[in-house]
């Protein structure tokens, strides 16, 4: 028999308006996450059973990476290679490697100058009424012709 032991731990920063800035999830034991405003560095230990491999998921708010290109990843204070994907209003950053005891720092570049935008209430309800009004004219419409059609026949 066969098994696989797999141990996650998911470390949410919010923001002041309760929006989620970033987050960490990993098969490693992550301890000592802290992100440093001013250097706009988050950092934090990562540790496993040596010998097995380890994974770190992290979801950065595009509104603290102006541009992914600009990210830096480090293992022990080396540059470490890394994979970006695109999840709608933040980066999945996903990087591996061998576990014990590492040190990551992710230095996250500048600061994005464009504001995530999101679709608010006003916008969705007016698109709403605009639907509702639009249908409500075509119907007038047809109905106008059908009684013209019918008194002309």
């Amino acid at each position: 028999m066969v098994s696989t032991v797999v141990s996650l731990a998911i470390m949410p920063y919010t923001s002041q308006n309760n929006q989620v800035v970033f987050s960490i999830a990993s098969n490693s034991t992550v301890t000592d996450l802290e992100f440093n405003s001013t250097s706009r560095q988050l950092s934090f230990t990562v540790s496993g059973p040596s010998g097995t491999t380890g994974y770190v998921d992290a979801y950065i708010a595009k509104t603290l990476i102006g541009d992914i290109s600009t990210l830096k990843v480090y293992l022990d204070g080396a540059p470490l290679p890394y994979n970006a994907t695109s999840q709608g209003d933040s980066w999945l950053i996903y990087f591996t490697y061998h576990h014990s005891t590492h040190s990551v720092v992710m230095s996250l570049g500048q600061a994005s100058t464009k504001p995530v935008t999101e679709t608010s209430t006003e916008t969705i309800t007016a698109a709403s009424i605009a639907v509702v009004v639009a249908i409500a004219l075509i119907l007038a419409v047809t109905i106008l012709k059908r009684r013209q059609r019918n008194k002309q026949e």
